[in-house]
């Protein structure tokens, strides 16, 4: 932990990575390497990047104490069209403090605008304004965190990407999570594709040992295999979606607020949007086997690795 990494060296038999570690260059040798580092990623191989370019609209997020105002076991999002949008997200409690437990708060704006979010009073009044308008409950528990909490929240941007990527590995180096798929998070898709990158992996990598030596070459076609066609089906979604959640477009959010709810009536389609968002979809008519992803692994694996990080160097 604590080590930069700025650059990487593919040999025959081991990468080299290069960085910083409290302010000490070092280098070290490892037998492969998955970049897991984001969607804004430096270290994936360019030459693999098809797409790699930010969503015009954003997020500001702040992690309060718990909202008591509403169910605190469960995400609550409110919308006005597709312009305004804002969640209150359950976020549980830290090891130092476990009696408070807390919220993430996040308000939906063009990305030019969030570095400026809540700067000064007139600001604070305006957003309060629109919130009360729309969701006075949730507005007045706003304005005593704004006003009456001993600590001011820090507002922080998140800033989404779309990066498509034309393979995920090759040789002793791969790509996993945002890293390799960047996405918008209207689905909530990240967690999911990242746990089913780590599944993929897995079922590679036993796939691909042989006699103690891995067959790069096999493990990566068979991870293709296992993670491109889901991949793609996500991200077309997600780009396809996001601007009935997050536009300019007038007509978007009335769209979407008349298919949405009508959809949902349909036992077939409700079916499918469950499906869809447990992220085992591989293609509009096709999905994962949900048994064999969850199943427990065989035994004991015959492969044995030594347990070492950047800190043991």
């Amino acid at each position: 932990m604590n080590h930069s990494i700025e650059s990487f060296e593919e040999h025959n038999d081991e990468v080299r990575l290069f960085g910083n570690h409290q302010n000490q260059k070092f280098d070290a040798c490892f037998d492969a390497v998955l970049i897991a580092n984001g969607a804004r990623s430096q270290l994936r191989p360019k030459a693999w990047v098809k797409v790699d370019q930010a969503y015009p609209w954003g997020a500001a997020w702040s992690i309060v104490p718990e909202c008591q105002v509403l169910d605190s076991e469960i995400l609550h999002q409110f919308y006005d069209r597709s312009k305004i949008m804002m969640g209150i997200l359950p976020t549980g409690a830290i090891p130092t403090e476990p009696q408070q437990r807390l919220s993430s708060i996040f308000w939906s704006l063009p990305t030019p605008k969030l570095q400026n979010f809540l700067q000064d009073e007139q600001a604070k009044q305006t957003w309060l304004k629109q919130v009360s308008e729309r969701w006075p409950k949730v507005a007045q528990w706003l304005k005593e965190i704004l006003y009456n909490s001993p600590t001011q929240p820090k507002w922080l941007s998140a800033n989404y990407r779309d990066v498509v990527m034309t393979q995920f590995g090759q040789g002793r180096i791969g790509v996993i999570g945002d890293a390799a798929h960047a996405m918008s998070p209207q689905l909530g898709q990240g967690a999911n594709m990242a746990l089913l990158d780590a599944w993929a992996f897995s079922q590679s990598l036993q796939q691909a040992q042989k006699n103690q030596n891995i067959d790069w070459p096999l493990l990566w076609q068979h991870y293709h295999q296992l993670r491109r066609s889901s991949t793609q089906f996500y991200q077309f979604l997600s780009r396809l979606l996001t601007p009935l959640y997050q536009s300019d477009h007038w007509w978007a959010g009335g769209l979407r607020d008349l298919v949405f709810p009508w959809m949902y009536q349909i036992p077939y389609f409700r079916k499918e949007m469950a499906i869809t968002i447990s992220g085992l979809k591989t293609g509009p008519f096709q999905q994962l086997d949900y048994e064999r992803v969850a199943q427990t692994p065989k035994g004991s694996s015959a492969f044995h690795l030594k347990n070492e990080s950047l800190s043991d160097y």
